[in-house]
């Protein structure tokens, strides 16, 4: 864990797994996505469900969890959907006799907040949000990005993922995870011109560039 102590938690809930009719075969196809992600020393704690139709994780900082969200949702199968909440603060350990890694903190206490925003700006004004990040961090490693920039991507994000084809959302999560077009033309047995093309058209060329200017480092 980083020495501010400050981290950012994410928690990731099924969209109307209720409602599905395979709960089972959602659930494994989340968590293969999750155990899919590419880990690195920005992963604290990867995905891991929790309860019912709930996963967390931590991740070092907001860049790092942007990416992470980003990655398992353009590898959910086909109807697949979560909701996002991403909080920063501290978090740490609580003591019982029956849970050995529980946790607590702020940043699980916001990224909860997160979670319930997100679920009503979709139910209201906002119906293809999923994500939202609430900043209760001090440290100047994760303040320095701005709450409401962060916000502002995540929703132009989550607007233009909900409309993608699953053939774009492939193409997408190659791309995200450092595939040159040529491989993800070869990948999809199409033109690297006809991938030009769909990033474009669909919008993923902004998508993956605003995730590229939140991981630059800041001068």
């Amino acid at each position: 864990m980083q020495k501010s102590g400050e981290v950012v938690a994410v928690i990731a809930d099924i969209v109307d797994s209720r409602r599905s009719a395979d709960r089972s075969a959602v659930q494994r196809g989340v968590e293969n996505t999750v155990n899919g992600l590419p880990q690195d020393d920005r992963t604290i704690a990867p995905f891991r469900p929790t309860v019912g139709d709930e996963f967390q994780a931590i991740f070092a900082d907001v860049p790092a969890a942007l990416r992470a969200t980003l990655l398992v949702i353009l590898a959910l199968p086909e109807g697949v959907h979560l909701r996002f909440g991403l909080g920063a603060g501290d978090v740490r350990p609580v003591l019982s006799r029956h849970e050995s890694d529980m946790q607590d903190g702020s940043a699980w206490w916001n990224a909860r907040e997160a979670i319930t925003t997100a679920r009503g700006h979709e139910k209201n004004k906002l119906p293809t949000l999923r994500s939202w990040f609430i900043d209760g961090s001090s440290s100047e490693r994760i303040a320095s990005l701005s709450e409401n920039a962060v916000n502002a991507y995540l929703s132009s994000r989550d607007d233009s993922l909900f409309h993608l084809s699953q053939r774009h959302r492939r193409m997408a999560h190659l791309l995200a995870r450092g595939a040159a077009q040529a491989e993800v033309a070869a990948a999809e047995n199409v033109t690297p011109s006809a991938v030009s093309q769909a990033l474009r058209r669909s919008g993923l060329s902004a998508l993956l560039m605003g995730l590229t200017l939140f991981e630059a480092p800041s001068s």
